[in-house]
C-alpha cells in the first residue's frame, strides 16, 4: 500500500519484504527507459500499513491521557494535510492513526505555502530528506535549507543563517554567538587599496531581489545609470537551460545571449521605445559551461545615438557574446505576412519529430522535455526551405510573456536548422556563430508556425533566415543572416586512431550460462559493507577476507598468506579497491594504490602457480565515467585488470562498477554474479537497477608496444614518425600570451614537444617542471625556441612533482617569475617505468610507477586549486585500456589518471587524457 504521498512525483510504498522486492523489480523493469528513481529504505517494519493494525490499540492506550497546552504557532499534520487543532495532539488515537495511515506530505506542504509569498523551508533533522519532495511540490525555485549535516555540523548552520541574512531575515546575534565567544581578531594593519569592489554576496544579493526591484524575469541592474545589468544563472532560477546539452555537458544557449542583450537595452531606453522597432544582430565568442554552482553573468552596455552595442561577459570579463540593437526603426522586416499554405504545398518531404531530434542527437545536441517543442518538419529539398508548427508548452508559457523572445522558443528555430544541414552537410557538428538581423514584430503565442529557408552556403558556414508566424500568416519575428558555423571535418582515415567507450544496456533474460545457484567464493571484503550486503546471496561456505589482515603481515609473508587462501573455490571477488583515498595527501594516496595493487598481483599469481580456473571479478564503486564523485583505489585496478587479461589468458577477468550501494543495485550486483558467466562481458557497471555493459566504437590499432619502446628510450628521432591527432576544433588561438602554461616533465619527450607545440601556438608563458635542471644542450634549445617565437618565455624550474613540498615550492617561483600572469593550463607528461611479469614485481615496483603519475597529477591539481584552467591534460598511454604484457603497473598509473579526469570534470573542472599510442 501507499504510506506517504512525498510529492506529486514521489510516493512511498510499504509492504512485506517480498511484495516490496517484487514491486521494486516491475517497476525498474516496466520503467527501464524512463530512468525513475527507486530507492530502498533501511525500517524495521513495515509503517503506515496493516502491518500496523495490531499494536494501535495497545499504542493509543500508552499515549493517553496527554495534557493540553496553549499552542504558540501553527502546527500542519501530515496525517490529515492541514492545520491541526488544539485537541488533536492530547488524543491518543490522532497519534496512533500517524503509524498506520499515510503521510500526506504533499498536501501539508501545499497547504503551509497556500497565500503566502517567498516561502522558506528550513528542514531540522539530521541530514536533508525532504528537500526534493518540496520542490517537487511546489517548484525548482522553492527555497529549502538543512540546519544539520553529519559531519559538518557548524557549517551547515553558518550556512544557513548566510542564507537566510541574504533573503532578508535578521537573526539575533547576541543569542546566536552565545557560549561561542573568542578573542578579538587582530584590527587589520595592511594599506587598503581603496578600490571598491561589488563582491559576489552583493552580486547574489542583488540577483535575488530582482523579482521586486525589475520587470524582467532575468536581469537586474548594477549600477545607477543603467549601463551594467547582470544575471543569476543557477539550477533555481533558469532550471530549463540544464536541459541545453551538447555531448552531455550543459551549455547557455545562444538564444539565452538574445534575450539578455534585447532586455538589457530596452529596460535602459530613456525614454521607453516599442520593441517592434528594434533590429539586433549578435555573435556568439564561446560556450558558457553550467556547473551545479550558480554563475552570474553580467550584460554592460555602449549607447550610442540610435544604437546601443553590448557584451555579454563571465565573472572573469571572458565575452560570451556581443551585438548591437538599433532603435528606431519603422517597417524593418521585408514581409509583414506569408503564404504558409502555398509553402506546405511545395515541402511535400516530411521528417518526424523524432528524426529531427535523433539527427541534433547525431551531432552531439541533447535536449530535455522543455527544448523539444517542435512538431514533424515539411521540407523542400529544391528551395531549401522548411515550415513547422508548434505549440508551446505550458511551463514556457507562464513565462513567456515576461521576455522578448523567449530562449526557449528562439532555439526551437535554431533547432530547425538541423533539417537543412542533415540534408547539405550531413554528420557535421554546427554550433549557431551569429545572427544578423532579429526584429520582434509582436509577442509570440501559444500555436505558431516557424518558417526557414537557406540564403548562403559557403564552406564551413551557413545562413539562413525565417521568421515566427502566427495561425493567419502574420509575422511575429523575422530572423535574417542567421549563421551556423560548423567543426573540421575528420576523415575516415584519422577517425581509426580514435576510439569511443560506449555504455549498452543489457537485461537480465539476454544473460546465458549459469543455472542460478550460489556460488561458492572467496570474498576480498571492503570496509563499506558492500561484502556485508552480499553474504545473503552467496554459498554460506563463502569465505571473507580483510584488508586489514592482510595489510598487518610483514611483506615477505603476505604472499604465503595469500597461496593459503585461494583454494578451491568457484570464483574470486576482490573489492579491496574500495577505499576512498585524500587528495589533500598524495603520498598517501600513492601508498594505499600501491599496496592495493600488489595485493591484486599477489592474487593473480597464487592462482596462476595453483593453475587455477576460477575467475575473479574485480567489484569497484563509482569509478565510471559520470559516477566519479572521489578518489579511491579502484582507478588504478581498471588498467591493471586489463594488462592482467593479456598477460594471465588461462584467468577470467571481469570489472564490476557500482554507482551506489542501494539493496537495489546489491541485488542486481547479486544477479550479475549468478546468472552471467564472468567471460560473458569483461566490463559491466550497475546503477539504479540497470545492467551495462561496455564496448567500444571505431577501431585503434595495437601501437602500445611501439608507443612503450619510444617512451623508454626516448629517443626523439621517433616523433617525426608520429601523426597529429585530429580534433573537432574551430579554428582559433589555442593558448593565450598573457596566460602561464605548466608542463610537467617537459624537457624531454612527449613533455618537450609539448612545449614547441605552445610556443608555436601562441603560448606567452610556460614554465616546464622537471627532476633535472636542463643540460647545456637542453639550454640551447630553449633559447632557440624562444628566437623562434618572439612572444614566448620559457623558464625551468627543477621540481619533483611527486613531491607535495616541491611543487608549492615551484609555483611559488612561477609566480614571482610571471607576476600577475594567471595559470591557464598543466600538462602533465611525468612518468617513470619498471616493467616485470607479475611474478617479479614488488610493491616497491608500483609505488615507484605511480607515484609521478598519481602522486604528481594529485600536487598539481592542489597547486591550481581556484585557478580557473583552460586544460588540465594528463598523458596516459593506450596500455591502460588495451593492456600489454609485463606493464601491470604502468597500466594501473595510467588508468588513474584517466579516471582521475573524469573525476575533475565531474566536478566542474577541466580535464582531458590522452591516451598516446
Amino acid at each position: 500500500c501507499i504510506a506517504a504521498f512525498n510529492s506529486p512525483v514521489s510516493c512511498t510504498l510499504s509492504g512485506s519484504v517480498d511484495a516490496v522486492e517484487a514491486v521494486q523489480r516491475e517497476l525498474a523493469e516496466a520503467f527501464r527507459q524512463r530512468n525513475i528513481f527507486l530507492h530502498v529504505l533501511n525500517v524495521p517494519a513495515a509503517y503506515h500499513s496493516p502491518s500496523m493494525d495490531m499494536i494501535l490499540g495497545e499504542l493509543e492506550e500508552q499515549i493517553e491521557p496527554l495534557e493540553k497546552q496553549k499552542g504558540e504557532i501553527e502546527v500542519i499534520s501530515t496525517l490529515t494535510g492541514v492545520a491541526a487543532s488544539e485537541n488533536d495532539f492530547a488524543r491518543g488515537k490522532f497519534w496512533a492513526r500517524h503509524t498506520r495511515e499515510p503521510v500526506a506530505f504533499t498536501q501539508a506542504i501545499q497547504t503551509a505555502a497556500r497565500g503566502r509569498e517567498n516561502v522558506v523551508f528550513v528542514e531540522i533533522s539530521p541530514h536533508r530528506a525532504l528537500q526534493r519532495s518540496i520542490k517537487e511540490t511546489l517548484g525548482k525555485g522553492t527555497k529549502v535549507f538543512s540546519s544539520l549535516q553529519t559531519d559538518a555540523e557548524y557549517q551547515t548552520l553558518f550556512t544557513l543563517v548566510g542564507n537566510l541574512f541574504e533573503l532578508g531575515f535578521n537573526p539575533n546575534w547576541q543569542h546566536f554567538y552565545n557560549g561561542y565567544q573568542s578573542v578579538p581578531v587582530a584590527i587589520p594593519r595592511y594599506q587598503f587599496d581603496r578600490q571598491k569592489l561589488m563582491g559576489i554576496l552583493d552580486i547574489h544579493q542583488r540577483a535575488n531581489q530582482r523579482g521586486v526591484s525589475a520587470s524582467h524575469p532575468l536581469i537586474y541592474g548594477i549600477n545607477s545609470d543603467n549601463v551594467e545589468f547582470g544575471c543569476l544563472v543557477s539550477q533555481d532560477t533558469t532550471p530549463y537551460l540544464y536541459e541545453h546539452k551538447n555531448n552531455g555537458v550543459a551549455l547557455v544557449p545562444g538564444a539565452f545571449y538574445v534575450e539578455l542583450g534585447l532586455a538589457s537595452v530596452m529596460s535602459s531606453s530613456r525614454p521607453k521605445v516599442p520593441l517592434s522597432t528594434c533590429q539586433l544582430s549578435i555573435s556568439f565568442s564561446a560556450p558558457c559551461v553550467l556547473t551545479q554552482n550558480s554563475q552570474v553573468l553580467s550584460i554592460k552596455l555602449s549607447p550610442q545615438k540610435a544604437t546601443t552595442t553590448f557584451e555579454v561577459l563571465s565573472s572573469s570579463n571572458a565575452v560570451y557574446a556581443a551585438g548591437q540593437v538599433t532603435k528606431g526603426l519603422e517597417g524593418a522586416v521585408e514581409e509583414s505576412s506569408i503564404s504558409f499554405q502555398a509553402i506546405y504545398r511545395r515541402c511535400k518531404s516530411v521528417i518526424s519529430r523524432e528524426e529531427l531530434y535523433e539527427a541534433l542527437s547525431q551531432v552531439g545536441f541533447q535536449y530535455g522535455p522543455i527544448f523539444r517543442q517542435l512538431s514533424d518538419v515539411h521540407y523542400c529539398q529544391e528551395l531549401k526551405e522548411a515550415i513547422t508548427s508548434i505549440k508551446v508548452n505550458e511551463e514556457t508559457i507562464r513565462d513567456m510573456y515576461s521576455y522578448c523572445i523567449h530562449p526557449v522558443l528562439l532555439d526551437c528555430f535554431l533547432q530547425m536548422t538541423a533539417v537543412l544541414t542533415s540534408r547539405t552537410l550531413q554528420s557535421r557538428a554546427g554550433f549557431p556563430s551569429g545572427i544578423g538581423s532579429l526584429v520582434v514584430l509582436r509577442p509570440l503565442e501559444e500555436e505558431m508556425m516557424i518558417y526557414m529557408r537557406m540564403s548562403k552556403s559557403a564552406g564551413n558556414c551557413l545562413e539562413v533566415c525565417g521568421c515566427f508566424v502566427d495561425k493567419h500568416g502574420s509575422v511575429l519575428a523575422e530572423l535574417k543572416r542567421v549563421a551556423i558555423t560548423f567543426m573540421k571535418e575528420v576523415s575516415s582515415r584519422e577517425n581509426e586512431y580514435l576510439f569511443e567507450n560506449k555504455w549498452k544496456e543489457v537485461s537480465l533474460s539476454q544473460t546465458i550460462g549459469h543455472l542460478g545457484f550460489k556460488p561458492r567464493v572467496l570474498v576480498f571484503a571492503d570496509k563499506f559493507g558492500i561484502a556485508e550486503q552480499l553474504k545473503s546471496y552467496l554459498h554460506p561456505a563463502s569465505r571473507y577476507v580483510m584488508y586489514e589482515d592482510w595489510e598487518c603481515l610483514v611483506e615477505g609473508d603476505t604472499q604465503n598468506k595469500m597461496r593459503a587462501e585461494v583454494k578451491d573455490y568457484d570464483e574470486i571477488l576482490f573489492l579491496w579497491g574500495i577505499q576512498k583515498l585524500n587528495e589533500d595527501f598524495p603520498g598517501k594516496a600513492v601508498d594505499q594504490m600501491a599496496k592495493c595493487c600488489e595485493a591484486y598481483r599477489q592474487v593473480v599469481v597464487a592462482l596462476r602457480e595453483k593453475t587455477s580456473r576460477c575467475s575473479i571479478r574485480v567489484i569497484t564503486y563509482r569509478t565510471t565515467e559520470r559516477y566519479v564523485d572521489h578518489l579511491n583505489c579502484g582507478f588504478a585496478l581498471y588498467g591493471m585488470t586489463r594488462t592482467c587479461i593479456v598477460e594471465v589468458p588461462e584467468i577470467t577477468f571481469q570489472l564490476i562498477d557500482l554507482s551506489s550501494s542501494t539493496s537495489l543495485d546489491i541485488s542486481v550486483l547479486a544477479d550479475v554474479l549468478v546468472k552471467y558467466n564472468a567471460g560473458d562481458y569483461s566490463e559491466v557497471c550497475i546503477s539504479q537497477g540497470r545492467i551495462y555493459i561496455l564496448f567500444q566504437k571505431a577501431a585503434l590499432k595495437e601501437l602500445q608496444k611501439t608507443v612503450h619502446a619510444w617512451i623508454s628510450s626516448m629517443d626523439m628521432k621517433l616523433f617525426r614518425h608520429l601523426s597529429d591527432i585530429p580534433v573537432y576544433e574551430p579554428q582559433k588561438q589555442l593558448f593565450k600570451q598573457n596566460a602561464v602554461y605548466v608542463v610537467a616533465g617537459g624537457l624531454t619527450g612527449l613533455g618537450f614537444e609539448t612545449v614547441k607545440f605552445i610556443a608555436e601556438n601562441g603560448g606567452g608563458c610556460i614554465a616546464i617542471l622537471s627532476r633535472r635542471i636542463p643540460s647545456s644542450e637542453k639550454q640551447e634549445e630553449l633559447r632557440a625556441l624562444q628566437q623562434q617565437y618572439k612572444g614566448s618565455k620559457v623558464v625551468s624550474v627543477q621540481c619533483d612533482v611527486a613531491s607535495t613540498s616541491d611543487v608549492e615550492k615551484a609555483f611559488q617561483s612561477i609566480a614571482n617569475t610571471f607576476v600577475g600572469t594567471p595559470i591557464k593550463g598543466v600538462f602533465q607528461s611525468a612518468v617513470a617505468l619498471h616493467d616485470g611479469r607479475l611474478e617479479v614485481l614488488k610493491l616497491a615496483d608500483f609505488h615507484k610507477v605511480l607515484s609521478p603519475k598519481v602522486a604528481g597529477t594529485l600536487n598539481l591539481h592542489r597547486a591550481t586549486r581556484g585557478q580557473e584552467l583552460d586544460y588540465f591534460v594528463c598523458y596516459s598511454s593506450v596500455t591502460s585500456f588495451l593492456g600489454n604484457a609485463t606493464q601491470t603497473n604502468y597500466a594501473a598509473a595510467n588508468s588513474f589518471l584517466d579516471v582521475f579526469c573524469l573525476y575533475r570534470r565531474n566536478c566542474g573542472l577541466s580535464g582531458q587524457a590522452i591516451n598516446w599510442g
